[in-house]
């Protein structure tokens, strides 16, 4: 199985766009996760990954109102991660109301079925790195600041570096 594969089976399983269950969940596209993918193996172009992330986020900043964001990885095309953020909203709410109680549970929920009981909790690296740059582009969009594409894609990928969902770069996240 490949990424279309399961982008197929995601595609299919969400057939019916007006049923009110589905339309609280976001499935971020195959082709997204592939670019995140080769992109941090150093396999794929800076300047086509930069234009790839911008016009997906540009498009999709709307997304983190939704109950869970759903990021399916492939790994070597035989092993699938599933990584989900339940109630996205919920993490920008406490950023912006840090003394009120959320009532809402939100974080990272990851499913690798080739990992033990015993091990670590995967990173959710690529979903924490999509989830911030959708984040910054939603703020661009709420203060009016026209998001051309950034003149260097270095400044994308420090968007996604850090934000409200976490760093990148913490090994406990």
């Amino acid at each position: 199985l490949n990424s279309e594969h399961i982008h197929f089976c995601i595609q299919w399983m969400f057939r019916d766009d007006d049923h009110p269950v589905l339309q609280q969940f976001h499935v971020v596209p195959s082709d997204i996760t592939c670019c995140i993918r080769l992109f941090l193996e150093n396999s794929w172009d800076v300047g086509q990954f930069g234009k790839a992330i911008h016009r997906y986020c540009k498009a999709n900043y709307h997304q983190l109102h939704k109950r869970f964001i759903v990021l399916v990885e492939n790994v070597h095309n035989y092993h699938w991660i599933a990584h989900a953020y339940i109630n996205p909203f919920a993490a920008l709410y406490e950023l912006f109301e840090p003394e009120k109680p959320c009532e809402f549970v939100h974080g990272p929920l990851t499913y690798d079925p080739m990992k033990n009981e015993s091990d670590q909790p995967g990173r959710d690296g690529q979903l924490i790195f999509l989830l911030n740059c959708l984040s910054h582009y939603r703020d661009f969009a709420i203060h009016g600041i026209d998001n051309d594409p950034p003149e260097s894609w270095m400044n994308l990928w420090l968007l996604g570096a850090r934000g409200p969902f976490g760093c990148y770069f913490d090994g406990d996240m």
